[in-house]
């Protein structure tokens, strides 16, 4: 084995026997320190929500992964918009 090979093989088997993830912490300063800005402040294209429907915002019952599937269904670039009056029409 390579000296690469070895410390990957050590790596491996720490990550089995530890929990890493409680060595590390990330801190939230500022606005990140709000749950709500953190949560929906990672999502692109948030105005894009402005187009699904009620039943489909529900559904994702707050998991910013599914909100973000559904940003991105609605993604502007996508319609092709050219006006705000033009968009009303693709609605």
């Amino acid at each position: 084995m390579t000296k690469n090979d070895m410390m990957d093989q050590i790596m491996l088997q720490a990550l089995q026997e530890y929990d890493i993830s409680k060595l590390f912490k990330v801190k939230r300063r500022g606005k990140d320190a709000d749950e709500m800005f953190w949560s929906f402040g990672k999502i692109h294209g948030l105005e894009n929500l402005a187009f699904a429907t009620d039943e489909e915002l529900y559904e994702t019952k707050g998991n910013p992964v599914k909100i973000q599937m559904i940003a991105d269904k609605y993604d502007n670039h996508r319609f092709d918009v050219h006006s705000f009056e033009h968009a009303v029409e693709l609605m």
